[in-house]
């Protein structure tokens, strides 16, 4: 199966949100599936990397409207 996680920022950012789509990407990925989380950037560049066999799209980060990232 094909599990996809969207969220506002991703690990190595720190947080609690942040912290526990780590954990529950880890925890799907344990289960066989294939994981695949999409996050805004910290900056205006986007960016794919494999955290430990999980696929993380990093959107450019265009503006922040009330500290939510536009992306």
């Amino acid at each position: 199966m094909k599990v996809l996680h969207i969220g506002k920022y991703f690990y190595p950012e720190t947080g609690g949100i942040e912290s526990y789509t780590l954990v529950l990407a880890k925890w799907t990925k344990g289960l066989g599936n294939d994981v695949y989380v999409i996050v805004s950037n910290t900056n205006r560049k986007f960016s794919h990397e494999n955290i430990t066999g999980i696929e993380v799209f990093r959107l450019p980060r265009l503006f922040c409207l009330f500290h939510q990232p536009i992306t």
